[in-house]
């Protein structure tokens, strides 16, 4: 009996996963990040810690409704080295929190002055997401070498079974 409560049961969860509505996402935002520790490499190459605060606007095209679009706040915990021939190159964490307090959790790699946001869960409306984003940044003039500012603007697709 338990054998096919839970053949039942993976079949909902299945289906619930294969029928969540793949949300088309713009992202366009912009970021800080003080200058952080870091530790030189030779020959111009250095490895540092980094934490980014920004704000960015999701704009989301749904089959079923019109677009959307949502306001984040976002923060973001990593590891980076710059001087590579492939420019900078790191890992790292982050969580935005829409207007309504529900969170989105994603996995970050920066390969030049691109990055790839990989959905990994979330709450409320984002719970069990997932999906993947690919953003261009650009570093914009500063007059301090104390921080950092810049945009981040790219695309991707987001498969959020609980989005309403």
């Amino acid at each position: 009996m338990h054998v096919i409560k839970n053949i039942a049961l993976m079949s909902v969860l299945v289906s619930g996963l294969a029928n969540a509505e793949k949300l088309q996402v713009n992202l366009s935002g912009s970021f800080y990040a003080p200058a952080g520790h870091s530790i030189g490499l030779g020959e111009d190459k250095s490895a540092f810690v980094y934490s980014v605060y920004g704000a960015s606007n999701l704009t989301i095209s749904l089959k079923t409704a019109a677009e959307q679009k949502l306001r984040v706040s976002v923060e973001c915990l990593g590891f980076d080295e710059l001087g590579n021939k492939e420019g900078t190159q790191g890992v790292g964490r982050c969580v935005w929190i829409d207007e309504s307090n529900d969170k989105l959790f994603a996995s970050i790699s920066t390969k030049g002055e691109t990055n790839q946001y990989k959905i990994t869960g979330g709450t409320g409306k984002w719970k069990d997401s997932t999906g993947t984003l690919n953003t261009h940044f650009v570093y914009l003039p500063t007059s301090s070498n104390k921080f950092y500012l810049g945009t981040d603007d790219g695309k991707g697709t987001i498969s959020a079974p609980n989005y309403k």
